[in-house]
Parts: structure tokens; C-alpha cells; sequence
């Protein structure tokens, strides 16, 4: 029967806890990251809203003209 001592458990203990705090970290830099990507979908969508009312009023207006026409 193997002895697992209380030196390498503690070992074993500390290397799972670095693997931990290493996950935590990529993990929070990610979410970093999606905040940064959710910020620039909302810019688009407002851009976006902005580009639609511009062509409506596009719109709007060539059909005046070839109303006049």
C-alpha cells in the first residue's frame, strides 16, 4: 500500500489552488472582454438606429421629389 504523506498532500493542495487562481484570472479577463464587446454591440446598435432613421428620411424625401416629378 502507498503512503501519501502530509508534505504532498499539501504539495498537491497548493499546485490545485495556482490551477485555481489561474482559471479565476483568465475568467475575469474574459468577462472583461465581454463587457468591451457588449460596450461596441450597443455603439453599433445606436449607429445603426441613427443609419435607419437617416434613410427614412432618404426615403421619404425621393418620394416627395418624384411625387413633384
Amino acid at each position: 500500500m502507498t503512503t501519501v504523506t502530509l508534505e504532498f498532500l499539501a504539495a498537491q493542495m497548493d499546485r490545485l489552488l495556482g490551477a485555481v487562481a489561474g482559471l479565476e484570472a483568465k475568467w475575469a479577463r474574459l468577462e472583461m472582454r465581454l463587457d468591451e464587446v457588449a460596450t461596441r454591440l450597443e455603439t453599433i446598435g445606436t449607429s445603426l438606429a441613427s443609419l435607419e432613421g437617416r434613410l427614412a428620411a432618404v426615403e421619404t424625401r425621393i418620394g416627395e421629389v418624384e411625387t413633384r416629378l
